[in-house]
């Protein structure tokens, strides 16, 4: 169920809308238990092209123009003694209308309702807050996930190569030591599952054959109940299960060809909302390790790998990798925030001074094994390919890799990424 707590309305004028309304969803329970529609109007005092998009945890998670009739606002705003011919015309036409799928988003959430411009600005036009019940899949799988939240360049390589030593868990042998099968599938199940009015297009760009991959229909619930029942509620359960299965299926034919009968699969989520939100939608004892490192160690050793390492990328300037890392590193932040009660932090100085007790305390989180003698064999099986390591590595060994913001970062770099920076150093204790 999804009940809608609190809608309201922006206040502070932009000088450009003559007026607008979020006529839905009402503050009541939601007809539809994965899904909301978020609907109104709005009329801009020029014939200027806007968008309506619907941002939640800091990811769009929907947009479309207005343009459907609404002679119900023409009728409203004829009146007002400023409303010109040319407002009237543009407000027969101003209505929107925005199915949301909320797969992926917390029990209590919140979205922005957001007017864009043509020129890149943007007003905020409502905040809605509600809560909701995840989704809860009738298959049941073996395998439990055992997700790694972090910024590229953090030591993550390293710490799922630690992973795949302990025999319950599985992770990918193959050189990064990672699959994305599972963030895939869900990726896949929320896209395909979610209403569309009309689709996002970088969701659905699935081109075979030349056929490009269309939106569900947009049934309205007065013309087919029952058919718009069917694909916002059983669609998206259907979906949902086939991904787990799948997950499942891969991880337990890789688990028997390595010849393991392991308790988690291992898989990098990174730091977006719409992968691990996924994860914890579907997997409600969702375990996840968040690995963090000293920021300003992360934008030297991305500032070098971009340059010297990862051969066809584009160089970028110091002032670019930190901003960009900066901009990664907030929503790192909201994934702590959602996930922390179930989480276990790592930070990269830790696990490079005592790996031995960093292992332990992790594999007593996962309560598996942690006994020093295993903990030592995980160590003793620490052996990555050198070629390739010294290709991943731009530091030369892990001790170098500490601090080395002080010999390779100038004074006016090191400000820019103190300031930048300061959020994520901050709740993880580096400053």
């Amino acid at each position: 169920m999804i009940e809608i707590i609190t809608c309201l309305r922006g206040e502070k004028s932009d000088g450009r809308i003559f007026a607008y309304s979020i006529d839905g969803p009402q503050v009541l329970p939601q007809p539809y238990p994965y899904s909301i529609d978020i609907f109104g109007w709005i009329v801009l005092k020029t014939a200027e092209v806007c968008r309506i998009k619907v941002v939640g945890c800091g990811v769009v998670l929907q947009e479309g123009v207005p343009w459907t009739s609404r002679p119900d606002v023409v009728e409203h705003i004829q009146t007002n003694p400023k409303a010109t011919p040319a407002i009237l015309e543009i407000a027969m036409k101003s209505g929107f209308h925005l199915s949301v799928s909320l797969l992926g988003m917390p029990a209590v959430f919140s979205l922005e309702v957001i007017v864009c411009y043509e020129d890149g600005a943007e007003r905020g036009l409502a905040t809605l807050t509600g809560r909701r019940d995840f989704l809860i899949p009738k298959f049941q799988p073996v395998l439990q996930p055992l997700i790694t939240v972090h910024l590229g360049r953090s030591g993550s390589t390293w710490l799922m190569h630690l992973l795949a030593q302990h025999p319950q868990i599985l992770v990918h042998q193959r050189y990064p030591f990672e699959s994305v099968v599972a963030r895939h599938a869900l990726r896949v199940a929320a896209v395909l599952g979610a209403p569309h009015s009309p689709p996002v297009q970088r969701d659905l760009q699935m081109l075979i054959g030349g056929f490009k991959m269309g939106p569900l229909p947009q049934y309205c619930e007065h013309e087919d109940v029952e058919t718009q029942r069917w694909f916002r509620t059983q669609s998206v359960e259907r979906h949902a299960e086939f991904a787990l299965e799948s997950i499942d299926a891969f991880h337990l034919a890789l688990a028997a060809r390595q010849g393991l009968q392991p308790r988690y699969f291992a898989e990098k989520a990174f730091m977006r909302s719409s992968a691990w939100g996924m994860y914890r939608e579907f997997y409600p004892r969702l375990r996840s390790l968040f690995l963090v490192r000293d920021f300003r160690d992360i934008c030297c050793s991305r500032y070098f790998f971009s340059r010297d390492v990862a051969a066809g990328r584009k160089d970028r300037s110091w002032e670019e990798v930190i901003r960009i890392l900066a901009a990664h590193s907030t929503e790192l932040l909201e994934a702590w925030r959602q996930l922390e009660e179930s989480s276990h932090l790592i930070k990269y100085e830790e696990l490079a001074a005592d790996p031995a007790l960093v292992l332990t305390r992790l594999f007593h989180y996962l309560d598996l094994d942690a006994s020093p003698g295993l903990v030592q064999d995980v160590l003793a099986q620490n052996t990555i390919d050198t070629l390739r390591m010294a290709r991943h590595q731009t530091s030369g060994s892990t001790r170098n890799s500490l601090q080395r913001w002080k010999r390779d970062m100038t004074p006016e770099q090191l400000a820019l990424a103190n300031e930048l920076g300061a959020p994520m150093q901050q709740a993880f204790g580096y400053i």
